[in-house]
């Protein structure tokens, strides 16, 4: 019996290791950053605003938030420069009548109720 398989490939062609693709995923990689980027910029903040919630929920939230002293984020009705809602982040630490306030970093900030359109509550 003969052998029919009688092809052998270059040298060369099987030694050589083409990394092929490898070579540009981090060309890939910037590329497709820099559009995630520009196209995150591109979305209007209003249209990704949070809902306003109404009194008894955000005092729910509050209260939730500094009897299990986990992180609550608060957005507030003022907008900055880029026409998007303040938010902080942090522990409540006192909530009264009038107000709230929240820890981050050492730093308390005193937010007024009637200016809170947004409370969330981490392990909610």
């Amino acid at each position: 019996m003969t052998n029919t398989h009688t092809y052998m490939p270059n040298q060369s062609d099987w030694l050589y290791n083409d990394r092929g693709i490898i070579k540009w995923f981090g060309f890939f990689m910037s590329d497709h950053t820099e559009k995630m980027n520009q196209d995150e910029r591109q979305y209007s903040p209003i249209d990704q605003q949070p809902i306003q919630q109404d009194s008894m929920t955000v005092s729910m939230l509050l209260h939730f938030a500094i009897s299990t002293t986990n992180v609550a984020t608060i957005t507030i009705t003022s907008v900055n420069t880029d026409k998007q809602h303040l938010t902080y982040q942090g522990e409540i630490d006192e909530i009264d009548l009038t107000s709230v306030t929240i820890i981050n970093n050492f730093v308390p900030t005193k937010i007024s109720l009637d200016q809170i359109m947004n409370v969330s509550v981490e392990n909610w």
